[in-house]
C-alpha cells in the first residue's frame, strides 16, 4: 500500500503574525494501492484555512531519494489536485511507505484594518519568514 504523511519542520521564531503551520487534509483520488501509480500520482489537498499560494508537492522516500515532484500551483482556494510526476528509475511505484512534503505560501489572515495588513508566510520545509 502507499502510504503518504504529510512532514513539517519545525518553525524558528517566526514573527508575530505569521502562519508557521496549516491544516490541509490531503488524499489520493487514484487509491491506495501502489500499482496503479504507472507514471504519475494525482494528489487532491483541501485547505483549511487560508489560500495558498505556490502550492507543490514533493514524494521521498524515508532515506530521503526524491521520487517525483508537482509544479507550482498560483493560488488554492477550495480543492486542488496537484500531479507528482514519478522519474523513470521508480516506474511503477513499488509497495512501501513513503514521505509526502507540501510546500507554498498561505495568505496572513487580514486585520479589517487596510494599515496592519501583512504579507504572506512560507511554511515548511524552508524556514517560516514574513514578508
Amino acid at each position: 500500500m502507499l502510504a503518504a504523511a504529510i512532514v513539517f519542520a519545525a518553525p524558528q521564531a517566526a514573527q508575530a503574525g505569521c502562519i508557521t503551520r496549516l491544516a490541509v487534509k490531503v488524499s489520493l483520488p487514484d487509491g491506495p494501492y501502489a500499482g496503479a501509480y504507472t507514471k504519475q500520482i494525482r494528489v487532491r489537498v483541501s485547505p483549511r484555512g487560508p489560500r495558498i499560494a505556490n502550492l507543490r508537492a514533493v514524494l521521498y522516500t524515508f532515506s530521503g531519494q526524491r521520487l517525483g515532484a508537482s509544479r507550482p500551483r498560483p493560488a488554492v482556494r477550495g480543492t486542488a489536485t496537484l500531479t507528482v510526476r514519478l522519474q523513470r528509475m521508480v516506474r511503477p511505484l513499488q509497495a512501501g511507505a513513503f514521505t509526502l512534503v507540501l510546500t507554498g505560501n498561505p495568505t496572513a489572515i487580514v486585520p479589517a484594518d487596510p494599515s496592519r495588513r501583512r504579507g504572506s508566510c512560507a511554511f515548511a520545509p524552508a524556514p517560516t519568514s514574513c514578508r
